[in-house]
């Protein structure tokens, strides 16, 4: 399986985004607040995802999850070049690091 790098380079229109496919980076690049949706956790297990807000211009990204994970809060990428990354157990989402790419 080839994993894909997905960009949203104008969310001015665009107030949502569901990961799907074989996306497992995104990169947010310009445009107005999004919601990110991780996919199904029962269907990731041992997949990990990262999301990266390439260039903040006011942008905020709130990753969320399909509604499958009673225990996941919300995490809110505020910041240019701050990025999450998750993996799932397949019952679970994990957020394994949250922060600035170095």
């Amino acid at each position: 399986m080839r994993e894909t790098v997905a960009y949203i380079t104008s969310s001015a229109s665009l107030a949502a985004y569901t990961i799907t496919g074989l996306v497992r980076h995104l990169m947010v690049t310009t445009g107005g607040a999004i919601t990110i949706t991780l996919p199904a956790v029962s269907e990731c297990a041992g997949e990990i995802f990262t999301v990266y807000l390439d260039s903040d211009g006011g942008t905020d990204i709130t990753i969320t999850d399909a509604g499958d994970d009673p225990d996941f809060t919300d995490i809110t990428i505020a910041d240019e070049d701050h990025f999450s990354v998750f993996i799932s157990n397949g019952v679970r989402w994990m957020y394994i690091q949250t922060g600035a790419a170095a």
